[in-house]
C-alpha cells in the first residue's frame, strides 16, 4: 500500500469517526474506549476482550486506539502535508543536468525565494531519497 493509499483510507475514516477526545476505560471486566466528555463507548464489544490475551494486552489495544483517535490521526495527516510542502524543492530531480559535477555548489529555489544551499551530489541525494515509488514499481508499504 502507497503513503497515498493509506492517507487517503486514513481521512475517509476521519469522515466516519465519532468526533471528540477518546480514552480507555474499564467496565465491568471490559475494555472501552469511550468518547472522553459523554462517557459513551466509541469501541466495546465482546471480541475485545477475548480470553486468549492477558488483561495488560488488552489494556495495551484500548490505549493505542485511543492513541489513533481522529485529532492525533488529522494532525499527522497535516504534518504530512507540511513536509511534503516543506521538501518540494528537493524532489525535482530532473531540474539538474546530469552532467553536472557532483561537487558543483547549488542555490535552491522555491516559489522564486533562495531556500537551501547545497552541492549537486546531496541534492540528487536527498531527490532520490524523497520520490515515493508507485505501487507498480514496487512501492507496496501493505
Amino acid at each position: 500500500m502507497t503513503i497515498e493509499r493509506i492517507e487517503k483510507e486514513l481521512r475517509e475514516g476521519l469522515a466516519r469517526a465519532s468526533k471528540g477526545r477518546w480514552k480507555h476505560f474499564r467496565r465491568n471486566g471490559v475494555n472501552e474506549v469511550q468518547h472522553g466528555r459523554s462517557n459513551v463507548p466509541v469501541v466495546a464489544w465482546a471480541g475485545f476482550d477475548d480470553s486468549s490475551r492477558a488483561e495488560e494486552d488488552h489494556a495495551a489495544n484500548a490505549a493505542y486506539i485511543v492513541a489513533a483517535q481522529p485529532d492525533n490521526i488529522r494532525a499527522l495527516l497535516s504534518e504530512i502535508e507540511r513536509l511534503r510542502e516543506a521538501l518540494k524543492p528537493f524532489a525535482m530531480e530532473n531540474d539538474i543536468d546530469p552532467a553536472l559535477p557532483d561537487d558543483t555548489w547549488l542555490g535552491v529555489k522555491h516559489e522564486d525565494v533562495f531556500v537551501a544551499h547545497c552541492h549537486a551530489r546531496d541534492f540528487r541525494r536527498a531527490s532520490r531519497a524523497l520520490t515515493i515509488p508507485s505501487e507498480k514499481e514496487g512501492g507496496d508499504h501493505g
